[in-house]
């Protein structure tokens, strides 16, 4: 076989070898030129016969948009098989002023469909493609999701434990949120999956100063855009300040104690260890005397020998969810 085409390629070879020669000698630029105007004579010519071709074309679902709302983008062309001449389908193809063949759904969402049926709209799709003739309708669904629009007010809210502040520092006033609520239109399945009341997020990371800013709204779901809000930002502001930890020894004092039970104190349990948080600013303030530390005996437990803690006093400015120590303490019996 390899015998039989090698000789076609030499006499090819040398049919193109003398071609060249003989532009070459003569005007190039004449020889392009003709070649060109007859390209365009057979192009122009095919034109003008009847064909048959595949072609995308723009296509619209139309529905009610103050009612509905797409959930995902709409299928934006349809591919069809279409009669015509070259003229006609070159002007379909590329003319910028076609306008799209419309399918009107307006019981898309009683039906609950997630697709439309091409076929059932074929007679609307060939009488609004003029000029040429649908042969037959390649896309057969129209995939389209809609969803009722609604509108929903919410009310907004700050979980403190939420906001990321420095170490050691506290938030030390009420936390305000302005305005107290925003109203939201978009896709019912998407509000109703939004909590009410809407917590808001706060960005800021190691909050170490009195806060005062704008935050945006953000809403945790697939498409966020889908949502619009009569408020874009909210306006969050709160105080901190930076607690310092100290831990101190107390002498426990004891308290209803009986004068000849012979039990007392163990002595490892005589003084116990305080932790306590404060203001920095405060920390001038502290007195040991402040603190009272007391075991009480009327809550004696005799199966383990223990008696709760109690503390009596303190200062006014540290709160005693910041003040921890053990809750109880073993007693022993007096040696005489």
């Amino acid at each position: 076989m390899f015998k039989k085409i090698t000789p076609f390629f030499h006499k090819s070879k040398q049919r193109f070898t003398l071609l060249f020669k003989h532009v070459r000698h003569g005007n190039v630029r004449v020889f392009f030129i003709c070649l060109f105007c007859a390209t365009m004579l057979w192009f122009f010519n095919s034109l003008n016969h009847l064909q048959h071709e595949t072609i995308n074309y723009p296509i619209e679902v139309v529905y009610d948009t103050k009612k509905y709302i797409a959930l995902e983008p709409n299928l934006r062309y349809i591919m069809l098989r279409v009669k015509g001449t070259g003229w006609q389908i070159l002007w379909k193809t590329l003319s910028l002023k076609s306008e799209p063949i419309k399918i009107y759904t307006p019981s898309v969402i009683s039906s609950n469909n997630s697709y439309l049926l091409t076929n059932r709209y074929e007679v609307d799709i060939k009488r609004q493609l003029s000029g040429l003739e649908v042969e037959n309708i390649i896309t057969d669904t129209i995939p389209i999701r809609l969803d009722k629009k609604i509108k929903r007010r919410y009310f907004l809210n700050i979980n403190p434990f939420d906001i990321n502040l420095k170490t050691n520092y506290r938030i030390v006033s009420e936390i305000e949120v302005t305005p107290k609520q925003v109203l939201l239109e978009g896709p019912e399945s998407y509000l109703e999956r939004i909590p009410n009341p809407f917590p808001v997020i706060i960005p800021q990371r190691n909050i170490n100063n009195n806060f005062e800013k704008d935050v945006k709204l953000y809403f945790p779901i697939q498409n966020p855009d889908l949502i619009s809000s009569n408020v874009k930002d909210v306006k969050i502001e709160f105080k901190v300040e930076e607690y310092l930890y100290k831990t101190t020894s107390l002498v426990v004092r004891l308290i209803h104690f009986p004068e000849k039970s012979g039990l007392t104190l163990n002595r490892n349990h005589r003084r116990v260890d305080i932790t306590y948080a404060f203001r920095s600013k405060d920390i001038g303030k502290i007195r040991l005397s402040d603190f009272l530390l007391v075991a009480d005996f009327k809550t004696f437990n005799i199966q383990d020998s223990t008696v709760v803690l109690f503390l009596k006093r303190r200062p006014d400015f540290i709160s005693k969810d910041d003040i921890s120590f053990k809750s109880k303490v073993k007693l022993d019996y007096e040696k005489k």
